[in-house]
């Protein structure tokens, strides 16, 4: 074991002090570890500035799993690249045990089983502490809503974030109150896309004043560019398989099995499309109506459903395909749709202002009106008439976008500046 001898030093000579202060009863000095603090920053040559501690950053989510934003590209990608932050997760739900578990093993996760009891005994010991050094981060309304109670009790400084996923307009009478409670205690709004604050009500967007702002989503290029390498060989054949294909059309689509995803009317234009196969990334709600639609069409052997995978096998997937398509009626900013970018796919989306806002920045991603499926059969019949290498220059387009506009470390030197300024740091 290594011991730091100045912090041993720094330590005694602060708890001597203190009892000194006591004894000497000094009523300037009321809180005498703050003033010994500024006093062991002189000794330590910092005489004028602060005496920075690092900053703690506490997650606070609904639930773990392995595809969620929040873990994935905040928490796990937060842990990697900044050493001189502490991190703590804080979750609602007990969520995957192995995401959770391989978490524990470099942070502090607590979990509480779905008991809103505990969560408020948790967060409320949090806020106990008072640490102006603790940045809280809420990425959902409900359990941003289930702090405001125990943060406006016990907390003295307003040190909290709370992110903006999605459009506000698209969500329910319940989540709308609870997005607006959820963002007028933050201490910073900030919202993923230029559309998802252009979609926020104007006068909640007046009452924030300064305190909300545009930090886009971005991709962990590091992570795939990881196993890119690692799977050398495999890349090779995939890209053999590609140009033996001929007119043969091989599509991903990566996303929540949910309504606002669409995948109904994806299924009825690959029914049309014969020379398309499509592989659909993920679980939800709607997947047995989505097995039903897939069989009802006849497309058991053009559609497959692969269910919750881990993010190493998406890119595997997203990497043996041509194309991917996105019906979506509604995003924030779609980490799929940027992750298959940097995947070097061509991309083919519905026509909507957060497609239009990633459009911007590249010609490798061609927008589509959702009322006209006719169009989107017409497209896809072009490109599996396409050689290869006209795809793969989309492509080519698509990951310059993700590397100059939407990666993640632009993203988190944005969440950094907000965490320090709300951290006094």
């Amino acid at each position: 074991m290594t011991i730091n001898c100045s912090v041993a030093l720094n330590k005694g000579l602060k708890l001597a002090a203190q009892k000194i202060l006591r004894k000497m009863h000094l009523k300037n000095f009321y809180k005498p570890s703050k003033y010994i603090d500024s006093l062991l920053c002189k000794n330590r040559g910092m005489a004028g500035t602060k005496c920075n501690k690092p900053i703690e950053v506490c997650t606070v989510v609904n639930t773990i799993t392995h595809t969620s934003m929040p873990i994935n590209e905040f928490v796990r990608y937060r842990v990697k690249s900044n050493k001189n932050e502490r991190h703590v997760l804080i979750s609602l739900e007990d969520g995957e045990k192995e995401i959770t578990g391989s978490l524990a093993k470099s942070i502090d996760v607590v979990t509480c089983g779905g008991s809103l009891l505990k969560f408020s005994t948790v967060l409320s010991s949090n806020f106990k502490q008072n640490k102006i050094e603790r940045v809280y981060h809420f990425h959902q309304p409900k359990t941003a809503t289930l702090a405001i109670f125990p943060q406006l009790l016990f907390r003295r400084n307003n040190n909290s974030v709370f992110t903006v996923h999605s459009l506000y307009s698209k969500y329910g009478l319940i989540n709308k109150v609870l997005f607006a409670l959820a963002s007028l205690n933050a201490g910073y709004v900030a919202f993923v896309s230029d559309a998802a604050y252009s979609d926020f009500p104007k006068i909640l967007k007046k009452l924030f004043g300064r305190k909300a702002g545009v930090i886009r989503n971005g991709v962990d290029l590091s992570r795939i560019d990881e196993w890119l390498e690692e799977t050398k060989k495999g890349i090779e054949y995939s890209v053999n398989c590609k140009k033996e294909r001929g007119r043969q059309l091989h599509a991903v689509m990566v996303g929540r099995l949910v309504e606002a995803k669409n995948y109904e009317l994806a299924l009825s234009i690959i029914k049309e499309v014969k020379n398309i196969r499509c592989i659909i990334v993920g679980d939800g709600a709607e997947r047995q109506r989505i097995e039903r639609k897939i069989k009802n069409l006849g497309l058991e052997e053009r559609v497959k459903l692969t269910g919750t995978v881990a993010r190493e096998k998406v890119y595997e997937l997203m990497f043996s395909a041509d194309v991917m398509i996105t019906t979506s009626k509604y995003e924030g900013l779609p980490i799929a749709v940027l992750e298959g970018m940097a995947m070097k796919l061509p991309v083919l989306a519905s026509d909507i202002s957060p497609h239009r806002e990633i459009s911007n920045f590249t010609k490798g991603v061609v927008l589509v009106d959702l009322n006209d499926k006719s169009n989107w059969i017409s497209i896809l019949q072009n490109m599996m008439r396409q050689p290869v290498n006209v795809l793969a220059d989309m492509g080519e387009k698509n990951r310059g976008a993700i590397i100059s506009e939407f990666g993640i470390d632009k993203m988190h030197k944005g969440y950094t500046r907000i965490y320090k300024k709300l951290a006094g740091a």
